[in-house]
């Protein structure tokens, strides 16, 4: 009720009284919609301005569940009121809805607990081995090998948590993005929170250089020369830094990533928490226990090597190794997309009339894999299907990529995938590269 209240006043400050409105209409299934003030209670935040004036029903059908189609029927416009509907590609958008519909049929967009069983399984399984294998008579283990066994856990850990927010886990909202925070903020060491905030904008708006947060690292990491002729959120360097960055770009994001990403992400949430510290200071906490447990494992289980003037340097060598272990998570998140080029609101592709899956196959590709190393990349490698279906489970991306790829190229719509994970690092390289020469520089 407060919250109903704290938006219903937003927005009554918002168009005071005796003040002509112009109505915000989108279109859903050929039906226009009010979405007048949607700044103010749209879970999904300011993403939606740029479905304003458009068709947004395969988003629409993308991002919520079917019970969002009860809170559509009081936002309807009515004949005559409602103008024509713009262009868009109807056969496209009605064949994804026919899919949408059959993965809901086969229960495929179903919350299930299998997938956060077996990634928590795997978790479990290098953790345990991390504190109880035995090494030796001393009974600790070589840093190389605990820094291993310790980034492997927080990889199986992260898809537990990916799962756990995007709802494909446990059927009750609240508990899966309560179990997503304890798994995120004191298994994983990130603000969950905050990643789920900007990993629902990098749904909707992938490799969108006004939105997608995820994908905006200029100049650490420079996907498109648009990032830089934009000028939006980008970390302010002297021009021979930015310069020597976008030469060596199209190998140093390998180290950014592996070496850098944790600490990025963990210090980028932090800033997020100082926003509205009342509110988002347990979060933080969460953290802190994060590296409580982390610490005393890393000290309790690592031998003394290297010791460096009578300091063990031991578990902090176990901790680098850690970083770049998990680091790998960020090799494979960062291949689905910035392989692929990032588009601003002034590309043909976003206001040229092109449904939002012209949008998302653009931006993104997958990785072709043997079914035996599915449990390594955690669905990752069917980014193409995650992104057009982020509901769709992770144990069931496999059996419909075909289906998904089949959709795509029946309207004509090219399909990205990459030769194995070193195929989505070289597509990467080059990418950035590409951005390098862009920029006037010599990679």
């Amino acid at each position: 009720l407060s919250v109903y209240l704290s938006r219903t006043l937003a927005m009554a400050s918002a168009h005071p009284l005796g003040q002509p409105q112009v109505a915000q209409l989108t279109w859903i299934e050929g039906h226009a919609f009010d979405v007048s003030g949607y700044e103010h209670w749209h879970p999904g935040g300011l993403v939606l301005e740029h479905f304003i004036g458009r068709d947004a029903t395969t988003v629409f059908y993308a991002m919520h569940p079917m019970s969002a189609h009860k809170w559509l029927k009081a936002r309807r416009v009515e004949a005559p009121n409602a103008p024509a509907q713009p262009p868009c590609s109807e056969p496209l958008r009605d064949a994804y809805i026919k899919l949408h519909s059959e993965f809901t049929r086969r229960g495929w967009i179903e919350p299930s607990l299998r997938p956060l069983l077996n990634n928590l399984a795997l978790s479990f399984f290098f953790f345990a081995l991390a504190v109880w294998m035995p090494w030796g008579s001393s009974g600790v283990l070589p840093p190389t090998m605990l820094g291993l066994l310790v980034g492997m856990g927080f990889h199986q850990l992260a898809f537990t948590v990916h799962d756990c927010l995007h709802g494909g886990a446990i059927t009750n909202k609240w508990c899966s993005r309560m179990v997503g925070f304890l798994l995120g903020g004191v298994g994983f060491g990130v603000l969950s929170d905050h990643w789920d905030d900007e990993h629902t904008a990098h749904h909707v708006m992938s490799n969108c250089i006004d939105h997608d947060l995820q994908q905006r690292n200029s100049p650490l990491i420079t996907v498109d020369n648009k990032q830089r002729t934009d000028k939006r959120d980008v970390l302010p360097v002297a021009p021979a830094v930015e310069g020597w960055l976008l030469r060596v770009n199209h190998w140093f994001w390998i180290l950014a990533a592996t070496w850098g990403g944790r600490i990025a992400l963990q210090l980028v949430g932090i800033h997020w928490a100082t926003e509205k510290p009342k509110h988002r200071a347990w979060q933080v906490a969460l953290l802190v226990l994060h590296y409580a447990w982390l610490a005393q494992l890393l000290s309790s289980r690592s031998a003394p090597f290297p010791v460096i003037g009578g300091i063990n340097f031991g578990p902090w060598f176990a901790g680098l190794i850690t970083y770049l272990v998990a680091g790998t998570l960020h090799i494979q998140l960062l291949i689905n997309h910035a392989s692929r080029p990032m588009n601003s609101d002034k590309d043909g592709l976003r206001n040229g009339g092109e449904d939002w899956v012209s949008w998302q196959a653009d931006a993104t590709a997958d990785v072709r894999c043997p079914r035996w190393v599915d449990w390594f990349h955690g669905g990752l490698q069917f980014q193409i299907a995650h992104h057009l279906f982020p509901r769709l489970r992770s144990d069931r991306l496999r059996d419909a990529t075909p289906e998904v790829y089949k959709l795509l190229k029946e309207h004509g719509i090219p399909v990205h995938v990459h030769d194995g994970i070193w195929g989505g690092v070289a597509a990467t390289s080059r990418q950035l590269a590409t951005a390098c020469k862009e920029a006037g520089q010599k990679p």
